[in-house]
């Protein structure tokens, strides 16, 4: 399938209608430790839809390959299983044991999975490129910001990632 203007535009859009939007400040900002999960609950479909958005920008252009098929239902079922356990934690009072470690894990699964995809692309530049780029750096640096305001959440970002051979970076 050719990717047409059209369909670039339209994937574009959602993806830039994100960043301007506030990106990952409309979430982090004022954002506390007890906030922090009732933020993370309104972010989770917004990020999955900036997931699914980048999966329609790349199959629209012909660039998902065995590999990365492999990787979106993964990553997609990861913000779902995010959302389910948040909630989880937000109505036990106190939260279940371990509960916090297995939300800090989802959140690395989703990140691992993600960045994997991402190496995994062969795409050299121009908008769809720069569109993938723009939207993932908002998604690394809005779970990151999250991962700060958990407490005792493992610091397991490094501030960048691959997108086939380009390194990128972004900050929480």
């Amino acid at each position: 399938m050719e990717m047409t203007r059209r369909m670039f535009t339209k994937g574009a859009g959602t993806g830039l209608l994100v960043l301007a939007t506030g990106g990952p400040a409309l979430f982090t900002e004022g954002c506390t430790a007890a906030s922090v999960f009732t933020d993370i609950v309104n972010w989770a479909p917004v990020g999955k839809a900036a997931v699914q958005g980048i999966i329609t920008l790349l199959q629209g252009a012909g660039i998902v390959s065995p590999g990365i098929g492999l990787l979106i239902p993964v990553i997609l079922t990861g913000f779902d299983d995010l959302l389910a356990d948040v909630k989880i934690y937000q109505s036990l009072n106190p939260p279940p044991a371990g509960a916090l470690a297995k939300i800090v894990e989802i959140f690395h699964l989703i990140v691992t999975n993600f960045q994997s995809m991402l190496a995994q692309l062969q795409i050299n530049g121009g908008p769809i490129v720069s569109v993938v780029i723009g939207l993932a750096q908002v998604i690394l640096s809005t779970i990151a910001g999250f991962l700060q305001k958990l407490p005792a959440a493992a610091k397991f970002l490094t501030g960048e990632f691959k997108v086939g051979n380009r390194v990128v970076t972004y900050t929480a």
